[in-house]
Order: structure tokens, then sequence, then C-alpha cells
């Protein structure tokens, strides 16, 4: 009889160890699965991000480039001092492909570029108008140095001509008429 119990017990203690063992093995391939499909979509979530994200740099980096040569035509144009309609529609040929760069709504990107054009836009008129008048302070420099020549002449003659009309009263000089 000692023998019968000692096989129940034996039973019993494998079956308890067989269904340990059995759920343990599900518990870990469960784990093992959640663990493998969770990330795998969290990749692919990131993936997608990151492909967004490079998608930006890019049109980031066009911005940038555009920009920078907007921004050297127009310092190009002040240094120059004179109104240049070639590098006029350059820069504005730059400002219109920074302009036509398409970005999402709502995307800090955008308004922080949109700024950017904006300043950029508005240093270019202030520039092209600053090269402008750079030309006409000149030109009325140049004019004022004319006035101030011809007034001086004007002084000249005048004196002349005062200079003539007394001697002519006076009678040592008969004029012609």
């Amino acid at each position: 009889m000692e023998l019968i119990l000692n096989n129940k017990s034996r039973s019993e203690a494998y079956f308890k160890f067989l269904f340990l063992f059995v759920l343990s093995v599900f518990l870990i391939v469960v784990a093992v699965y959640f663990d493998v499909r969770i990330p795998g979509k969290d990749i692919e979530i990131a993936k997608l991000a990151s492909d967004s994200f490079l998608q930006q740099v890019n049109k980031q980096q066009g911005f940038t480039s555009a920009t920078r040569k907007a921004k050297f035509l127009i310092d190009s144009m002040k240094r120059s001092d004179v109104y240049n309609a070639l590098l006029d529609q350059e820069i504005a040929k730059q400002l219109d492909l920074i302009d036509g760069l398409e970005y999402q709504e709502g995307n800090i990107y955008a308004s922080t570029n949109k700024e950017i054009f904006n300043a950029l836009y508005d240093y270019w008129l202030l520039s092209k108008v600053s090269v402008e008048s750079k030309g006409a302070v000149q030109q009325l420099e140049k004019l004022k140095n004319e006035s101030r020549d011809w007034e001086t002449r004007y002084n000249e003659a005048q004196g002349k001509l005062d200079v003539c009309r007394k001697s002519y009263e006076a009678g040592t000089i008969n004029m012609p008429f």
C-alpha cells in the first residue's frame, strides 16, 4: 500500500511540475511574442517619424541655402551702391524659390520660415531703396555743386555787367547798340 501512496504523490507532483512548466513556457512565449511584436510597431512608427523628420531637414536645408544665397545677393547689391536690374532679378528668383517651399500647416518650421522670409523680403526692399537713394544723394550733390558753380558764374557776370553799366554811364565805353 505504501507503494501506491508514493505513486499517487509522485503523479501529483509530476502533474504539478508539468502544469507549472507548461504555464511558464506559455508565459515566456507570450512575453517574447509581445516583446518582438510591440517594438516592431514602435519601430515602424519611429521609422515614419524619422522619414518625416529627414524630409523636413531636407526642406530646411533647401530653405537655408536659398536664404543664404538671397542674403549674399542683397548684400552684394548694397555693396555695389549702384542699382543692377540683373542682380535684382536674381534676388527676386531666390525669394520666389524660398516662398515656394511647401510646409505643413501648424508646423513650427513653417511659421518660423515665413517670418524669416518676410524679414528677408523687407531687407531686400529696404536695401533696394537704400541703393536707389544713394544714387539720388550723389545726383543731389552733383546738382548742388553745379548750382554753386552757376551761381558763382552768375555773380561774376552780374559784377562785370555792373562795371560795364557804370563805365557806360561815365562815358568811358561806347556800346555798339
